[in-house]
């Protein structure tokens, strides 16, 4: 199981550092934040909205304009209020592409990267705790190869 998780965790590494070497980023990427104190409709960025709720497991679901596009469970965690907006520009309009947000237990601590589509949203992988966490989880956010599969 570690030397599975050694694995990905290099092949995130690699493919973050292929892109960003080969211009495989959206240019001039940038974040905005959203604090949800209330778990119910917190409003997002760019017509998105998240929704957390627990029953028996931690639900984070995802919408675009009132439409779910993705769900993520957990056993159990601590999801902090504040959520990071990926975006860039294209033809002078804000693109927003990745949500990042930090869930804890009290094994983990992580950072998620979700890509986002106004159709159909993906969870594209996660940060472990270690230095320069938020700048790896913003190269895997903004890195235009890690597509919804």
């Amino acid at each position: 199981m570690k030397i599975s998780k050694i694995i990905v965790g290099l092949i995130i590494t690699l493919s973050v550092n292929f892109a960003v070497a080969n211009n495989y980023s959206w240019k001039n990427s940038s974040s905005e934040y959203t604090k949800c104190t209330n778990t119910n409709n917190c409003r997002g960025k760019g017509g998105y909205g998240i929704d957390i709720f627990q029953n028996g497991n931690t639900y984070l679901q995802l919408f675009y304009r009132n439409t779910q596009i993705h769900e993520n469970s957990w056993n159990s965690f601590n999801l902090p209020p504040a959520f990071e907006w990926r975006f860039h520009y294209e033809n002078g309009k804000k693109v927003y592409h990745a949500l990042i947000y930090r869930s804890k237990t009290k094994k983990y601590n992580d950072l998620n990267v979700i890509r986002l589509s106004k159709e159909q949203s993906c969870y594209i992988g996660k940060i472990s705790r270690s230095n320069n966490m938020n700048i790896k989880a913003r190269q895997l956010a903004d890195n235009k190869l890690l597509q919804c599969r």
